[in-house]
Formats: structure tokens, C-alpha cells, sequence
């Protein structure tokens, strides 16, 4: 029925195919199907090392972008280098504080998603 290496995808749009054309699987080959449906699922998604690697990464360049480059000044005409400098340190514990409940709820949600399928 369906390879190992399918996508998500490809599997569910096989199995809506041979439904369409031979009627409704049997309980048996359901069950077969919907753990063929869940290991792709898991498949498809990122590693929580990949996701955790993105946000640092996405992250990381705002920070980099807009308070070590000074590009807050460009967006935000009132605040002072001074003022900048000051909350820089604080801006990076908040934005590592970020990283972390992004990468929980992502995993979260992860997991959910894939019990929903």
C-alpha cells in the first residue's frame, strides 16, 4: 500500500484515491493506514534540534540586526543610544527567555498535532 518514504501528504492522497475508487477500507487496513499516516506526520516535522537551531538563529539575527547594528534607531526615532545600550543586556536575557517558551510551545504543539492526525 503505501512506502516507507511517502510524505504525509502523499500518503493521505493515496488513501483518499483508493477509497474514491474501491469504496472504504476495512477496519484492519484503516488501522494500517492511520499508523502509516502517523509515522509520516512524525516524519515531516523538524527535529526539536532543528526547530531550536532555527529560532536561535532567527532570533539571534533580530537582535543582532536591530541592537548591535542600530537599526532600532532607524524604527523607533525616540530612543537614545544611551537608553539602547543601557537595556542591551536585558534585551538579550529576554530574548533567550523567548527562545526557550518558543521552542516549548513548538514542541508542544508538535506533539498535539501529530495526535490529532
Amino acid at each position: 500500500m503505501a512506502r516507507p518514504s511517502q510524505t504525509f501528504y502523499d500518503l493521505v492522497r493515496q488513501a483518499v484515491a483508493q477509497a474514491s475508487e474501491h469504496g472504504p477500507p476495512s477496519e484492519a487496513q484503516l488501522d494500517a493506514l492511520l499508523v502509516q499516516i502517523r509515522l509520516a506526520a512524525q516524519r515531516s516535522l523538524l527535529s526539536d534540534a532543528e526547530v531550536n537551531a532555527q529560532l536561535k538563529r532567527h532570533f539571534a539575527g533580530l537582535y543582532n540586526r536591530l541592537i548591535v547594528r542600530g537599526k532600532i534607531f532607524e524604527r523607533m526615532r525616540g530612543v537614545e543610544r544611551f537608553t539602547a545600550a543601557q537595556v542591551a543586556p536585558a534585551i538579550r536575557a529576554e530574548l533567550d527567555r523567548a527562545i526557550l517558551a518558543s521552542a516549548d510551545l513548538i514542541r508542544l504543539n508538535k506533539a498535539a498535532e501529530v495526535e490529532k492526525t
